[in-house]
């Protein structure tokens, strides 16, 4: 009987080094093409954002919507989820729009709800 000839299907790659990879790995998930995000937290890392010229301490997540890993940036309004969530919860994110602040700024405004694992 002939081997059968191997191929990278063979090999799945592990989910937990997938995820390692830095943050450029992921694309952003497109609020204004796909208003709603469902699916598994995979990690949640710190990091550094220049605004202003002032480097901030904002975080990130990396979200299995079940096609593909994308990164889910904090901002104000989801500081909640991202203070509760943790890797393996299961998370849904919807869009609501912006909101207008004081001095022409705005704020994306966002519903969460997390489901523990």
């Amino acid at each position: 009987m002939a081997k059968k000839k191997l191929t990278e299907q063979d090999f799945p790659v592990d989910k937990a080094e997938e995820i390692d990879l830095g943050m450029d790995a992921y694309p952003d998930q497109n609020w204004d093409e796909d208003p709603v995000i469902v699916g598994t937290v995979e990690k949640i890392r710190p990091t550094k954002q220049d605004r202003n010229g002032e480097k901030v301490d904002v975080r990130y997540m990396v979200v299995d919507n079940g096609a593909e890993l994308v990164k889910v940036w904090e901002s104000a309004n989801l500081t909640p989820a991202f203070d509760k969530v943790r890797a393996g919860d299961q998370i849904m994110v919807r869009f609501l729009g912006k909101e207008e602040l004081s001095g022409g700024r705005t704020m994306r405004t966002f519903q969460f709800h997390i489901h523990a694992s």
